[in-house]
């Protein structure tokens, strides 16, 4: 609010002693916004006088009840955001892991959280490619779009998980690069940086950071010349191929992860070693703990082929992973026994082991006397128990006699 003191009319200098017009406004432009109301003539020192009074009275009001400052909010560009301190979660070691598990097997240098200078910050991956020129057909496995078509043998990645790129994680990135450089006294030819973006960019935000499309889905590069060795890599975008399944695992849609899943279980799982297995797994329960993918999406997101007919990948993985014991241990015995036919649950007993337990009916239940007196062995010692008119019940009296004959000749 801006006060303004204009002269009476036909008052041509200014003075204390004569009478003004007090104009109260809310600008400093008088001639752009209405006058808000209009003051009588009065004598300008006992306005000033008043006005100091009301000034201090409203300062000493605004400390005593706290009435805190607001300061207009304004839309921050994606762009602007300071995200080149990303905050280090699980997720860092898990993108790093992966790397490791899989390529330094392969006969490739993998540097997880590598320090460039002293101290944080730290790049999360470097892949070191040494005794080729070219990425091998079993290297190629592991490698997604951009990074398997790239020639540099120094590969630096840098995982976006939480946050979106920005200005300051470009410049983060490239201060990385010239780092590296200046470290390994290497030049630019030989080293190339990859931004993976878990979330998807705003196409306002590719574009003022100078990144354009290439001719593979999901990949970036910058038309800036100074940025030219840094390409983007969104997780979200790229193609659904069975070398960028490693990628998807981190990807922010709950669409790509499923993907991921699905080709794990349906081409790739003939590539995951010991230690990939234990990495995935606990990345999938992750994803459970935090809420990102809980398993009852994951179930229902799997493929009708996978759910209904389990992948044996499935059964190795939870084999692998849990002892049978354990296993055994989360269902109820009558759960166990219902899919199981009868011959299976006692196959491999004794006979006196299937049983153990049974009252001597119920041993014979079910059998004909016949059946029972054909199988035992000593077929006199069975009848040596009976009384004389047990062993002849059921024989008539022609039989009886004619026995009797036999006998007696």
């Amino acid at each position: 609010m801006t006060i303004y003191f204009l002269p009476a009319p036909k008052l041509q200098k200014f003075d204390a002693r004569k009478k003004y017009h007090i104009f109260i406004c809310e600008s400093n432009k008088i001639n752009q916004l209405p006058i808000i109301r209009q003051t009588s003539q009065v004598n300008l020192k006992y306005f000033l006088l008043i006005f100091m009074l009301i000034m201090i009275s409203f300062t000493k009001y605004h400390e005593r009840e706290k009435i805190p400052m607001i300061k207009p909010e304004t839309k921050q560009d994606e762009s602007e955001k300071d995200t080149s301190e990303e905050e280090f979660t699980p997720w860092h070691d898990y993108f790093s892991g992966m790397f490791k598990e899989s390529l330094i097997p392969l006969n490739l240098d993998v540097e997880a959280h590598y320090a460039i200078g002293k101290g944080p910050p730290k790049v999360d991956v470097l892949i070191i490619r040494k005794e080729s020129d070219h990425w091998t057909k079993e290297q190629l496995q592991y490698l997604p779009d951009g990074v398997r078509h790239s020639k540099c043998p120094h590969i630096i990645l840098e995982l976006k998980k939480t946050q979106s790129i920005s200005k300051r994680s470009v410049w983060q990135s490239m201060g990385y690069f010239n780092q590296y450089l200046n470290l390994k006294k290497l030049s630019e030819k030989d080293v190339q940086i990859f931004l993976i973006s878990a979330k998807t960019p705003w196409k306002e935000t590719l574009k003022k950071l100078d990144f354009i499309k290439t001719p593979l889905e999901g990949v970036y590069k910058s038309k800036n010349k100074l940025t030219k060795n840094l390409k983007l890599l969104c997780a979200n975008d790229l193609p659904e191929s069975p070398h960028n399944m490693w990628i998807k695992f981190f990807a922010s849609k709950r669409k790509q992860k499923s993907i991921a899943l699905n080709l794990l279980f349906s081409t790739n799982y003939h590539l995951l070693n010991k230690e990939l297995k234990i990495l995935l797994f606990n990345i999938i329960t992750y994803w459970d703990q935090t809420g990102e993918y809980v398993m009852e999406k994951i179930k229902k997101d799997l493929s009708p082929k996978s759910y209904l007919n389990p992948n044996p990948a499935m059964f190795d993985l939870i084999k692998f992973l849990f002892p049978s014991s354990e296993i055994v241990n989360i269902y109820e015995p009558e759960e166990l026994l219902k899919d199981i036919r009868p011959e299976e649950r006692l196959k491999g007993l004794r006979p006196e082991e299937r049983l153990k337990g049974l009252r001597p009916e119920e041993r014979l239940e079910g059998l004909k006397p016949e059946e029972i007196f054909q199988a035992y062995p000593n077929k006199i010692e069975f009848i040596s128990g009976l009384k004389p008119e047990e062993r002849l019940s059921g024989l008539d009296r022609k039989t009886i006699e004619e026995y009797l004959k036999l006998l007696k000749s």
